[in-house]
């Protein structure tokens, strides 16, 4: 995404890989925000009573990457 506020949320049960990233900006994986220039980061989050797994990988140009759980 070039520009904007890209936020997703995940269910509880499922274990997320993200790998967020933006040019300017932040990232807040699962409460934890970063915010500079060239903001690049990668979580991995278990999930309650693990139900399969998923891997996201989100990108801005400029603005916020946010991942939460439901």
């Amino acid at each position: 995404m070039g520009l904007g506020w890209l936020r997703v949320i995940v269910p509880r049960g499922l274990d997320v890989t993200v790998h967020g990233g933006a040019g300017a900006g932040n990232v807040t994986l699962f409460g934890d925000d970063r915010a500079s220039r060239r903001v690049d980061r990668q979580v991995t989050d278990p999930g309650v009573a693990s139900t399969g797994s998923i891997t996201l990988d989100l990108r801005v140009g400029v603005g916020h990457v946010e991942v939460d759980r439901a």
